[in-house]
């Protein structure tokens, strides 16, 4: 072949497009290819990285780079390579591939009172670092693929052998769900074993031979030996286990709620029978018979009368105070008498001209008053002995022991009967023993004898000043939480403090306070009603415009009435509401929509 048709073979040739370097050679586009014989560098199937030196027409030398996070740490010649590095024929290069191995953990966990046993899985997988073999080229990445490992399986003998080693036997998991839970390779939570909790037991209960009712409704009284109920056997509790098989007891079982009061007896066998007759009392605490006193009034009934218990009033009664422990009931008329109750009354006669305080602090409060009254006496005795002995002649002033008699019984005759009657509300009152002391001082001193002695009153008014420091710090003893219903006939000019449920017959210029419902089966005509939460009444006012207010102190309050009357004056809350008009079938409360319709 001539010159030039090597020549045109030669250009053909050149004209040829380029193999393409296999996957894994670094190629930059933008720089032009080195000419001649450059360096070379990678990696041969043993793993081991390779370098050769650029020939006598390279002009440049390998070039290894190891990227930021790739899973690889690189040494040339003892130094760690971070970026770019040109490496030679004679560097050592030696390098580390990264991994992350799984995990497959377990532990046994027991509850604090060691009634459960759970076995807590945790698995996770890993990878291993792995480099490819490839072709020399002059700029090598090293980017290692990873590799998942799985982790490997939990053995149930393992789990069974802690099992053992821990002595968890009672209530164990059969070993075949114990391998399919650790078949799913989840992360979780499996109860193992369950001990058996202790069963608490039963205290006696009362079962209850009378009908024993609701606070609403009437009072229950019984005869003397009246069985009321009988206490059963006592359920005894069952013993448990852990899981280590260690015996539990069962819970103490609770004391009996119920104690029992003066007014019941507890036989051997179990039976629960009044003592006396009188009113079954049952609180949440309590059982008791309350004794029943009935009092008629005769021309020789002392004015005050205290009694412990229940009160019966046989035939009218005019002119009296009767303080009661318990409960006050009557069905005949009342006129001009002061009843304070404790627990209650059931005055279904004509009240006229009379004062009624229910609630439990009612003795408490006249014992206050009581004091206050004699505190005053006192001092104005004190004054008036003052005057005698700056004023009275001499001879006057030489019989001054007798002339103080005279002036105590004189001009103070209810000081004595007062200290008296505190004395005797000592035994149902609880005060503070700072006024005990100083009540029994104040009799003492004021007796005949000593008043005879005394020239003057120092001692008298150190008791003074120490009453008002003890009334000072007397404060009122935590008040039980029944409700109590208490019922009334009809009502004239009467004034009543309550508390609980009030239900009377009908209300005639009264005044009534402190209850926290109110239900009139007939009607209020004039007077004040002022109740806590609800009012119910069949008719509120009169159609020749009688004023009638009623009062529910709660903003929530509601006030039925089938009756109402002009001159009706209805407030609910901070709603206040001026009848004007005949209305009826009315229900008011604080709804301020319902203030327009009405």
């Amino acid at each position: 072949m001539s010159l030039s048709g090597w020549r045109t073979v030669w250009t053909w040739l050149k004209a040829l497009p380029r193999k393409a370097p296999r996957a894994g050679a670094y190629q930059e586009p933008a720089l032009p290819a080195p000419s001649g014989d450059p360096g070379m560098v990678w990696i041969d199937a043993e793993g081991v990285i390779r370098v050769r030196n650029p020939g006598p027409q390279g002009k440049t030398y390998a070039v290894l780079e190891v990227p930021e996070d790739a899973p690889i740490t690189v040494m040339v010649n003892g130094q760690t390579v971070d970026g770019l590095q040109v490496v030679t024929e004679q560097d050592e290069i030696r390098y580390t591939l990264h991994e992350q191995r799984p995990v497959h953990a377990w532990t046994v966990e027991v509850d604090e009172h060691a009634l459960t046993a759970d076995v807590v899985v945790h698995y996770a997988s890993g990878w291993r670092a792995r480099l490819q073999p490839c072709l020399p080229c002059p700029h090598l990445v090293l980017h290692p693929e990873q590799i998942l490992w799985e982790p490997e399986d939990i053995p149930v003998s393992a789990i069974e052998t802690a099992l053992n080693q821990r002595h968890i036997v009672e209530g164990r998991l059969p070993e075949g769900e114990l391998a399919a839970f650790l078949q799913q390779r989840q992360s979780g939570r499996l109860q193992v074993a369950r001990g058996i909790p202790p069963q608490p037991g039963e205290p006696a209960p009362v079962a209850w031979t009378v009908e024993m009712g609701s606070s609403d409704e009437s009072p229950l009284r019984v005869a003397a030996g009246t069985v009321l109920g009988r206490i059963l056997p006592a359920q005894p509790g069952k013993m448990g286990r852990t899981v280590f098989g260690t015996p539990i007891a069962p819970p103490e079982l609770p004391r009996p709620v119920h104690a029992w009061g003066t007014g019941v007896m507890h036989t051997d066998t179990g039976d629960l029978v009044a003592r006396h007759a009188g009113r079954v009392r049952r609180t949440e605490t309590v059982l008791d018979v309350i004794p029943e006193t009935v009092l008629t009034q005769s021309t020789d009934t002392p004015g005050v009368l205290l009694v412990t218990g229940d009160v019966a009033l046989v035939g009218p009664w005019h002119h009296a105070t009767i303080l009661a422990t318990g409960r006050v009931r009557s069905t005949d008329p009342v006129d001009h008498c002061v009843i304070r109750a404790q627990e209650g009354v059931d005055l279904s006669g004509r009240l006229t001209h009379s004062q009624v305080f229910i609630g439990p602090t009612v003795l408490e409060d006249h014992l206050r008053g009581l004091i206050e009254q004699i505190l005053q006496d006192v001092a104005s005795l004190d004054r008036t002995m003052q005057a005698l002995q700056a004023h009275a002649p001499v001879t006057v002033r030489l019989h001054y022991g007798a002339l103080l008699v005279q002036v105590l019984h004189d001009k103070f005759p209810n000081l004595l009967s007062a200290l008296d009657l505190a004395h005797r509300l000592l035994a149902v009152v609880d005060v503070p023993v700072m006024i005990r002391d100083t009540l029994a001082t104040l009799t003492r001193l004021t007796s005949e004898a000593a008043l005879r002695q005394y020239t003057e009153f120092t001692e008298l008014r150190a008791c003074q000043v120490r009453m008002d420091e003890a009334l000072a710090l007397w404060t009122p003893g935590p008040c039980p939480n029944e409700a109590t219903t208490s019922e009334l006939g009809r009502l004239r000019d009467c004034i009543v403090r309550g508390a609980g449920t009030l239900v009377m017959t009908a209300a005639e210029a009264c005044e009534i306070d402190g209850a926290d419902v109110l239900r009139v089966r007939d009607s209020i005509i004039g007077g004040f009603c002022r109740i806590r939460h609800r009012v119910q009444s069949r008719q509120l006012g009169h159609p020749r415009g009688t004023e009638t207010v009623v009062q529910t102190l709660e903003s929530t309050g509601v006030v039925e009435v089938d009756h109402l009357y002009p001159g009706t004056v209805i407030v609910v809350g901070t709603q206040r509401h001026f009848i004007r008009s005949v209305l009826q079938h009315v229900v008011v409360d604080g709804d301020p929509e319902q203030v327009e319709m009405l």
